[in-house]
């Protein structure tokens, strides 16, 4: 992928073996497993940026839960502003990202790019998600969202670059 020399917590690179029609945004099957050293929780790169984390391993295969799916959950910040807020997928046929800030008054606006924050057990800070394309207020009118679309094409995916959990290697 060419990630690996840039990264020094790269573990290892997968390549997609399978996907689900009904959950194509949703998650991918690597053909990498535990016998390889994938774990859980190790995070999935594609050269233009975060994928999502590994959800289930087994001894030669591992499940990548995608940032689109509505489970994903990954705090993020605008790299303009620094606003927080956690980054989740739409679910379904849609390949976005809903970013729901953490401030009713965060500035935010379309063009600015999606990073991760770092805060949390999983996902090391500064990793690219995505650029802002539209931003509204949140179903309860007190806040606001964010949508992004992501770096990666999540719908192309053909390899990942696995990292090492935050902790180091085995976790700690």
């Amino acid at each position: 992928l060419g990630l690996k020399q840039a990264r020094p917590d790269a573990a290892l690179a997968a390549r997609v073996i399978a996907r689900s029609p009904d959950r194509w945004f949703e998650e991918v099957t690597l053909d990498q497993g535990s016998r390889d050293g994938v774990q859980v929780d190790m995070v999935g790169l594609a050269p233009s940026g975060l994928v999502g984390r590994v959800v289930a391993v087994t001894p030669h295969s591992a499940r990548l839960l995608l940032l689109t799916d509505p489970e994903s959950g990954v705090g993020a910040v605008i790299g303009r502003t620094g606003e927080a807020g956690v980054v989740y997928g739409r679910g379904g046929n849609a390949p976005e990202l809903i970013m729901t800030l953490f401030s009713p008054e965060a500035d935010v606006r379309e063009g600015d790019d999606v990073v991760t924050s770092g805060l949390g057990p999983v996902y090391p800070p500064g990793l690219p998600i995505g650029t802002v394309v539209s931003v509204r207020r949140d179903p309860s009118g007190l806040g606001l969202q964010a949508i992004v679309k992501p770096n990666a094409e999540l719908n192309r995916l053909t390899e990942v670059l696995l990292l090492h959990r935050q902790g180091g290697e085995d976790g700690q």
